[in-house]
């Protein structure tokens, strides 16, 4: 049986999860950039994949460095949200916790062994209102 965290040291735990995810998504889970996110890229870097692929390195690097945490106390306690600039336009960020099929919510965000993380940057209009 599973140890049971305390809310606190729970919230900790997610919250390191969510840093590792925002420092090497690719190691920890999945980075999404939404349309209006590469609308914005190509804007700056047009056609250009190298560019693009260097400018969405990029604002993982800012998601990663990032310590404007937005939303609900719980979301800024978990690190799930956050907002920063890119090219002078607000983007924010959001973490998701699904389940191993990425079709259901996880049941337990602090494990990483039953739980994907989906990090999505997109712009600060495209943010849906916290739960």
């Amino acid at each position: 049986m599973p140890a049971i965290l305390s809310p606190v040291t729970r919230t900790e735990r997610i919250a390191a999860l969510n840093d590792q995810l925002r420092r090497d998504p690719a190691s920890h889970g999945h980075a999404l950039f939404t349309g209006g996110v590469m609308r914005l890229i190509d804007r700056d870097t047009p056609r250009r994949i190298a560019a693009v692929v260097m400018g969405q390195q990029q604002l993982l690097r800012l998601a990663a460095a990032t310590t404007g945490f937005i939303g609900t106390q719980a979301d800024r306690a978990e690190r799930r949200r956050g907002a920063f600039a890119y090219l002078g336009e607000p983007l924010a960020f959001e973490i998701e916790y699904r389940d191993a099929t990425a079709l259901k919510p996880s049941g337990d965000p602090s494990d990483p062994k039953v739980t994907r993380r989906i990090l999505t940057i997109m712009l600060a209009s495209e943010l849906p209102a916290p739960a």
